[in-house]
């Protein structure tokens, strides 16, 4: 099959007539100008080709795209695109342009803004006036960039990126929505590069035309490159403006000031997390806070009482320009994972919150370093004190428990998926080395990640579940959960876990909890906990039952999870918290708990809609006209 399609592309790139070389290699498509109402045309349908490519694989969409290419008046002379210079945007329509960009009067074509090495947008570029902005290109050969021509002139400019060989059996990214560019896997063709990214396989430059005056873009990071993406930026500011100064004639604030000073402005709303009450019994609040002269952050935290006067008396719990300029590194805050105070010994009968992990990024990538941080001294916990640190790697990590943590990391190839995130997830106790944490749960290579942890529904008088999952897609998952005592979270050595007993359980046979049961429903549904029921948010329609009802695609449902996950699906009953109308106008959003309530956020015509529902008794009865009985069921 790879070899008749590899015949197939051959073959209609023949046909087409394209001045192309193509080789085993590479296929390199050339330039040619065309008239207008061709660059109205080309544009949607190469995109269609890409999507086809994405979506029905490799083969197909190589021969759509040869189809179209073919019924296109298009004769391609030579240019090899850089990945530096990928930025996406539609040529200029009759109704102003693609995206909505105004028309420009200058002889010079409008470019979006390319970053050149780690640099900055100049002082005022905000973004891109296309409809696609200025995005880091994909890996070499997987996008399309379209070069508009000035508004006056009748032709355009259509440029396709090379495509390597190598990376016929890998996702492709030629839709002009990167989705997760960063997500491909960096190191599939990592035997190509070297340390700084550049190709050192040295038949390629056979390949290479010779002839070609954009051949040295190939080398991204070579100073003849950087200087071309500098002298397109500049264009970039010619064409478009500068936002930075003021109208000819006029004193007004600029642009980029208006927009910086609301960016800036201390009348923003501080969204905050609570944290637990302090050693007051006051709630504490945190937020995370950049301004001017913070532009990395403030970590910071208020109490509830102070919070709702008109201006909150804020303690810096972290302040990330500080350390940032004593670390000598470029920290980027990513967020907080706080150790929960139910399970925490030390949170003064489960009031306090006690430690956290933070996570930081070296000047903003996906990777991350996690850093435990102790929030009664204010201070991270060094690792010679036991203090939890995970390298820098597409990190996911959380409590298991105060001494025990969940880590998904890159232990190694084996231990990370073709996406480049966790496929492993191990159990790291205290004091011990990471390296030799036991893994608990392994995914297959293929899929996007992997991951667990702990749902505590105790406090909703439900148990505690130990949840694992497989993402094998973004939208596809399966789900295995089991319930366990607090003892099970233990580290092993832990003098609780130690001297448990039998008889604590129908979920525990001696110390041991029970075995993982597979959540049996549709891969792309969601699943979660709430109390004693678990909820099932479905992307398709649902039949549990061969000769039951079929739920509707768009519905919330919730069942018994004890029911659910040792009888089956077909001795479950279902309740509906919410299913879309027969004419299409409603839809589920998402769902809120609060200590009383459960609260449901839909659409209804376009407009939002709350729903709340409140668990009955178990020993009351529900009298709604739905005839649902009590037992703690959701009740509206």
């Amino acid at each position: 099959l790879d070899s008749t399609l590899r015949l197939a592309r051959h073959v209609l790139v023949g046909l087409v007539g394209c001045a192309a070389r193509v080789s085993p290699r590479r296929t390199t498509l050339r330039r040619t100008t065309m008239s207008t109402a061709s660059t109205r045309l080309l544009p949607p349908l190469l995109l269609l080709g890409g999507s086809t490519h994405r979506a029905v694989g490799f083969g197909f969409g190589v021969v759509v795209r040869g189809l179209l290419l073919f019924v296109s008046p298009l004769a391609i002379a030579r240019l090899s695109v850089p990945r530096a210079a990928a930025a996406f945007s539609f040529p200029p329509s009759g109704r102003g342009g693609g995206g909505g960009h105004p028309r420009s009067s200058s002889s010079s074509p409008p470019r979006s803004y390319i970053p050149v090495g780690n640099e900055r947008p100049p002082s005022g570029v905000l973004g891109a006036p296309f409809l696609f902005p200025p995005t880091p290109s994909p890996p070499s050969g997987r996008s399309f960039l379209f070069l508009p021509s000035s508004s006056s002139s009748s032709t355009a400019v259509a440029v396709a990126m090379s495509t390597e060989a190598g990376d016929d059996d890998a996702p492709s990214s030629s839709s002009p929505l990167p989705i997760d560019d960063d997500d491909d896997d960096e190191d599939r063709n990592n035997d190509d590069d070297d340390n700084n990214g550049n190709h050192r396989d040295d038949d390629r430059d056979d390949h290479r035309d010779d002839d070609d005056p954009y051949s040295y873009l190939e080398e991204v990071e070579s100073s003849k490159s950087l200087e071309f993406a500098r002298r397109m930026n500049a264009e970039c500011l010619e064409s478009l403006g500068d936002p930075t100064a003021a109208a000819t004639g006029t004193t007004t604030t600029t642009t980029y000031d208006r927009v910086l000073a609301v960016l800036e402005s201390d009348d923003r709303i501080p969204h905050v997390r609570k944290y637990g009450n302090d050693e007051r019994g006051e709630e504490v609040l945190f937020n995370f806070w950049k301004d001017g002269k913070n532009p990395k952050g403030l970590w910071r935290r208020t109490t509830m009482s102070s919070y709702k006067t008109s201006a909150p008396k804020w303690t810096t719990v972290l302040d990330l320009d500080d350390l940032a300029s004593v670390e000598g590194t470029s920290w980027v805050w990513k967020g907080s994972t706080p150790l929960p105070r139910a399970r925490d010994p030390e949170s003064d009968g489960g009031r306090r919150v006690t430690r956290t992990l933070l996570s930081l990024s070296r000047g903003g990538a996906d990777a991350t370093i996690r850093r435990e941080f102790d929030l009664r001294r204010g201070e991270f916990v060094p690792p010679e004190e036991g203090g939890f640190v995970v390298p820098e790697a597409k990190t996911r990590a959380s409590y298991k428990s105060r001494d025990v943590l969940f880590v998904g990391s890159d232990f190694g190839p084996d231990s990370v998926t073709d996406s480049g995130y966790p496929r492993q997830v191990r159990e790291w106790t205290r004091g011990t080395a990471l390296k030799d944490a036991p893994v608990v749960f392994q995914g297959e290579k293929s899929d996007v990640s992997v991951g667990s942890y702990i749902d505590d529904q105790r406090s909703r008088g439900g148990p505690i579940y130990e949840v694992r999952y497989r993402s094998m897609t973004f939208y596809a998952s399966r789900h295995f959960v089991r319930t366990v005592e607090y003892e099970h979270l233990l580290a092993p050595d832990d003098p609780a876990r130690m001297t448990m007993g039998t008889g604590m359980g129908t979920t525990m046979a001696g110390e041991h909890p029970g075995e993982f049961a597979e959540v049996d429903v549709q891969p792309d549904a969601d699943i979660d906990f709430v109390g004693k029921w678990m909820f099932v948010a479905l992307r398709s329609d649902w039949t549990p039952r061969p000769d039951g009802k079929t739920y509707k695609s768009g519905s919330l449902l919730y069942v018994d999870a004890s029911t659910f996950l040792s009888e089956g699906k077909e001795s479950s009953e279902y309740g509906v918290l919410f299913e879309p109308s027969e004419c299409g106008r409603t839809a589920y959003q998402t769902y809120t708990l609060t200590k009383n309530y459960l609260i449901l956020s839909v659409k209804d015509n376009v407009k939002s809609k709350l729903l709340f529902y409140k668990f009955s008794d178990d020993d009351e009865e529900d009298d709604d006209d739905d005839g649902r009985e009590g037992g703690g069921r959701p009740v509206l």
